[in-house]
């Protein structure tokens, strides 16, 4: 009896081991938590603590239903791609896009957007539209395709003549003009939740370009000996330059997110390396970054750039 016993509390102890293992993957962030998810799921491990899966996503890793339902179809989705483009789909919102999709025509919707535009999940929205419109086409007769055969008494000896009216299909107006892609100073493209608090960098600039010319009008004053700067001691230019660099490192977004790769919301716990802007200084992407992320963002980017001529990394300095 002692023997089982112990059996049945090594179990246990492995099983809570495992499942406290788990909670910590999704924590960590959006790569791994689908997967990390799906086993807490269909292995029970929230039946230990809960009675609802819902409610153990919920208070375990404030999930709502809807984005718990979002996490595990971006799973099923990205899961019917080619290897080579489900490392092309970073976020749900690029996904969904693809939901109405069926699973063979995604490779070429994906294609079809790198090609005209970039991956982004408006365009994918765009093209997956134009390849559902077509397959509807082909496989559903229209309502105006119906025979009209006149009687044989109104014919005479002629044959029945048909009156056929060919369809109409309507495709999806194609915009004038291509979207514009937004880069980051790396060329990496940015994602919809990042594009908010890159359109401010504008503003941060503009703060910085207010300090250098304090710091400047002060130098140049002390400089040529005007009496109106003689009482400014030296080290306000020390403390200008001081505040220059900390607005610069701490606030002047530089390249998407290394770890929520631009879309914080779609953590569970949000992201507290780019503090949910989705974007990072070009400090802590030269000293905080991981090197292996970066290595892998750079050559993401350079493949892009092969069929973007509007990249960043195609302009000559």
């Amino acid at each position: 009896m002692k023997t089982k016993l112990s059996i049945r509390e090594r179990a246990d102890t492995k099983r809570s081991s495992r499942r406290q293992e788990l909670i910590t993957t999704v924590r960590r962030g959006f790569d791994e938590s689908a997967d990390a998810l799906q086993e807490l799921k269909d292995d029970e491990h929230w039946k230990d603590t809960h009675t609802s899966w819902i409610e153990f996503c919920k208070e375990t890793f404030a999930i709502s239903k809807t984005k718990l339902f979002n996490i595990f179809k971006y799973t099923e989705i990205v899961g019917t791609l080619s290897k080579e483009n489900q490392s092309k789909i970073i976020n749900i919102e690029q996904a969904l896009a693809l939901a109405k999709v069926l699973p063979k025509d995604r490779d070429k919707v994906i294609s079809k957007a790198e090609n005209n535009g970039g991956i982004t999940a408006d365009n994918l929205r765009f093209h997956s539209a134009k390849r559902v419109t077509k397959t509807i086409s082909q496989t559903v007769p229209s309502r105006d395709n119906r025979v009209s055969v006149k009687p044989e008494s109104e014919s005479g000896s002629e044959p029945p003549k048909q009156n056929v009216t060919t369809p109409v299909t309507h495709h999806p107006s194609k915009s004038k003009s291509k979207k514009e892609i937004i880069y980051d100073k790396i060329g990496t493209p940015i994602p919809i939740d990042a594009l908010t608090f890159w359109n401010k960098r504008q503003d941060i600039q503009a703060l910085l370009d207010k300090i250098s010319d304090v710091k400047c009008a002060v130098e140049k004053g002390k400089k040529t000996e005007d009496p109106l700067y003689a009482g400014i001691s030296n080290n306000f230019v020390v403390e200008m330059s001081a505040a220059y660099t900390h607005l610069k490192d701490g606030a002047l977004a530089y390249a998407v997110c290394t770890q929520c790769m631009g879309s914080y919301s779609l953590q569970p716990q949000g992201c507290s390396f780019c503090r949910n802007t989705g974007l990072i200084p070009e400090w802590r992407w030269n000293t905080q970054a991981i090197k292996e992320a970066k290595e892998m963002r750079m050559k993401s980017n350079a493949e892009h750039a092969k069929t973007h001529p509007d990249s960043p990394l195609n302009k000559k300095e």
